[in-house]
């Protein structure tokens, strides 16, 4: 992109149109040079007829184009109009607890049904066909927050779209019995239809059977999302952009299935951010991050961000916050920032979000703290458009292990995490686990780090850091041969290669197919004392009591004489075949065993970790210890490096009310100002070195 897009969601549909040109007057003052109109209005685009009114659309594309101000077009399909809905009685989406899309809300239909993804395409094409090649139109928003609500759709256009996949895929009802190993509980079926939709467990289901059911609906969200890409692309101007508005699980299923059906009908990745809702140390940062990932080769464009607090009912919130926020998500890759949303709601459940402006259209602290923003963007704006992030380190992201995890390393009974919603279960256990084990301590010496999927030819340079390869095949497995034999460094986490990617059991204990990379095998799981598991009762579905147990699980592993605490609780005793101890268990059931190895294989290291390290300050000092030219002082503030025109830079960023004092003065590209410490909450950019 050869220029940053600031703007709003904007709805035009609510508010006299006598009010649209000051509006536009106001964007323009503020910097606005993008709008993003038409989410949650087919009623005013299309009759139940099937008639299209869309000249009231067109006059206001028109006038916000001549204030210099374009227009990003949503397909309004994420809210079905009251016709749709009496048409087609079976269209309601089903949740595993059983609620019920119902009219009046949002989200509330199944994406698996035919009749509506006729609708939809429909929608989608009419309106490509008038406003493709319009040119106050430069991208296209597809939907709103697919699979925000869950990602599991259990309705019955659902099931039969299931059915017919099942059918597809396994050939046999022979072949689905076998791989899911349906004979555990007497589970196997005769037809493929008898497979039931995840509602209402009563008691744990078959995983191989929940990964399926859950990689089927993703899957299923993002060829809805394709569908409408289809229809519009072939209409629209290349010039046009197309993103499909979802969630990260559903946005990592679309561009999969992109590659592997050799499309590019979604040009970018669309973010929606709200920082308040990732409170938590590092976990905003790393879901930008994983964004970024998902977006590689291209970028992705945050084209809703939060503007206020939501945990007020005024919305008020101090702009240096607002600013921080700003400034993370351009720092971490966005090439946009819409934030939600333009005029606060005179009517409707989300009236109290914080907007730009209130009803009265009166500039006040948001759209001055915008305005101010925007104003230091431009300043830079060159550098930021071509700026690509240089890392330290990376992560493997292997998203279905991630979304297929089954052990938790916190007071859980392994049965409470598999239930039906991935997104909702497994995967935050993923997150939180990456997050304090692996992200936060990199960073917290001054690394900028990347996430990788397995497709992506990885940088030998840097180390790659595995924190979940549950689920593996040989194909994973030469690729790390080949990039360590290529002089690449990887350091696995425990409890990998063990399932095959239908979450079979393999006749290999982990590190399953890995262990011959490793050079390790299992000799034992580390052995806790009695009293330390959880009290589950499956016909309830949950704990005999409110509280979990206090679990004592952590350990400690000896290595280079220093005692680094590790959690035990789903460690490893390994057995050294063909590689090198690194470090022993100091105490505990497991002490004198193999807890940490290293292989030499060909230019590079293999590193095996038989036990996660228990928090982010005994991982920090394991990393200085395994990788001490790139683990040294730690910093007390964000680094995010990048190069743009072959110039290296930095952000410096303090998420901190206190200012931060740097090692040496700076000179700030923003301000163009010196400085010797980074202010509370505050952001420098720097020339690096």
């Amino acid at each position: 992109m050869e220029s940053l897009l600031f703007g709003a969601a904007y709805y035009p549909e609510h508010d006299p149109e006598q009010e649209w040109e000051q509006d536009a007057r106001l964007m323009r003052d503020l910097g606005f040079n993008a709008i993003r109109v038409g989410e949650f209005c087919w009623n005013r685009m299309q009759q139940p007829t099937g008639a299209l009114t869309l000249d009231w659309l067109e006059r206001a594309i028109a006038l916000f184009d001549a204030h210099g101000i374009k227009t990003i077009l949503c397909t309004p399909t994420a809210t079905p109009p009251v016709w749709a809905m009496e048409r087609f009685p079976d269209l309601p989406v089903i949740l595993p607890d059983h609620r019920k899309g119902l009219f009046g809300g949002r989200r509330h239909y199944s994406m698996f049904h035919d009749g509506y993804r006729r609708l939809s395409v429909e929608i989608a094409a009419g309106l490509a066909q008038r406003f493709g090649r319009h040119p106050g139109v430069i991208g296209w928003h597809i939907d709103n927050e697919i699979g925000s609500y869950s990602s599991v759709d259990c309705s019955p256009p659902a099931l039969r779209a299931f059915h017919a996949h099942l059918e597809r895929t396994y050939g046999t009802v022979d072949e689905l019995n076998r791989r899911w190993g349906l004979i555990f509980w007497n589970q196997e079926v005769q037809r493929f239809d008898q497979v039931p939709a995840p509602l209402n467990m009563m008691a744990t289901r078959n995983p191989q059977y929940l990964i399926a059911y859950n990689r089927f609906c993703l899957e299923g969200m993002a060829d809805y999302i394709l569908q409408q890409a289809a229809a519009i692309r072939a209409h629209a101007d290349r010039r046009q952009w197309i993103v499909g508005s979802c969630t990260e699980h559903v946005c990592e299923a679309l561009f999969r299935l992109q590659r592997e059906r050799k499309q590019r009908l979604c040009d970018h990745v669309e973010l929606n951010s709200y920082p308040e809702l990732l409170p938590q140390p590092g976990r905003s940062a790393m879901y930008l991050d994983r964004i970024r990932a998902i977006a590689r080769p291209g970028i992705f464009l945050t084209l809703e961000q939060q503007t206020g607090s939501s945990f007020t009912t005024s919305g008020g919130l101090d702009p240096r916050i607002r600013d921080f926020w700003n400034w993370e998500t351009i720092a971490r890759g966005s090439r946009s920032i819409l934030w939600f949303h333009w005029r606060r709601f005179r009517t409707g459940c989300e009236w109290r979000h914080t907007s730009v402006v209130y009803p009265d259209s009166q500039p006040r602290t948001v759209y001055r703290s915008l305005q101010s923003f925007i104003r230091q963007a431009r300043k830079v704006e060159p550098l930021l458009c071509d700026m690509r992030i240089t890392p330290d380190a990376q992560i493997l992201y292997d998203h279905e292990s991630a979304m297929a995890r089954d052990r938790a390393s916190e007071s859980l009974f392994w049965m409470e995490i598999q239930l039906p919603e991935a997104s909702h279960t497994r995967f935050p256990l993923w997150e939180k686990e990456v997050r304090r084990a692996i992200y936060l301590p990199l960073t917290s010496f001054g690394l900028t780090v990347d996430f990788v999927l397995g497709h992506e030819k990885w940088n030998p340079a840097l180390p790659l850091f595995i924190p979940d390869l549950d689920l593996c095949d040989e194909a994973m497995v030469t690729r790390l041969e080949r990039f360590i034999n290529d002089g690449g460094t990887v350091a696995c986490f425990p409890g990998t290669g063990e399932r095959n990617r239908d979450g079979a059991q393999l006749e290999m204990p982990s590190p399953g197919l890995l262990g011959p990379l490793f050079g390790v095998t299992l000799a034992d799981s580390y052995p806790l004392p009695a009293g330390v598991g959880a009290v589950y009762d499956p016909a309830r579905g949950g704990m005999t009591s409110e509280d979990h147990p206090e679990l004592k699980t952590l350990g400690k592993v000896r290595i280079a004489h220093r005692a680094i605490a590790v959690d035990v609780r789903h460690a490893e005793l390994l057995n050294p075949v063909k590689a090198e101890v690194l470090g022993r268990y100091a105490d505990g059931l497991g002490k004198g065993g193999v807890a940490m190895t290293t292989r030499r294989l060909g230019r590079g290291r293999a590193i095996y970790l038989g036990a996660v390290p228990a928090d982010v300050k005994a991982a920090a000092v394991l990393y200085h210890i395994l990788f001490p030219a790139l683990c040294r002082a730690t910093c007390r503030y964000w680094r995010i490096k990048g190069v743009a025109n072959k110039i290296a830079y930095e952000f410096l960023m303090n998420d901190t009310a206190k200012p931060v004092r740097l090692p040496r003065s700076v000179r700030d590209l923003i301000t163009g100002k010196p400085h010797s410490a980074i202010p509370p909450h505050g952001t420098l950019l720097t020339r690096a070195g």
